[in-house]
């Protein structure tokens, strides 16, 4: 009966370890904001598949 215990105690900590690391983390809200006077904003992105020796780019200017 001791041992049976003894896993019931490790289970619970178990969970009660597992429900503490599902807690959802704060998502920080950005939000897109103009450049100053005289300025623009570039985005640039791009992917490549190495097995086929090829890749793209794309960008996105913003004033």
């Amino acid at each position: 009966m001791e041992v049976m215990q003894k896993v019931v105690s490790w289970y619970q900590l178990f969970l009660a370890a597992h429900e503490m690391q599902n807690v959802p983390k704060p998502v920080p809200q950005l939000k897109w904001m103009t450049p100053s006077d005289g300025w623009v904003k570039i985005d640039v992105d791009g992917a490549t598949r190495l097995e086929h020796f090829s890749g793209e780019v794309g960008a996105v200017l913003r004033d």
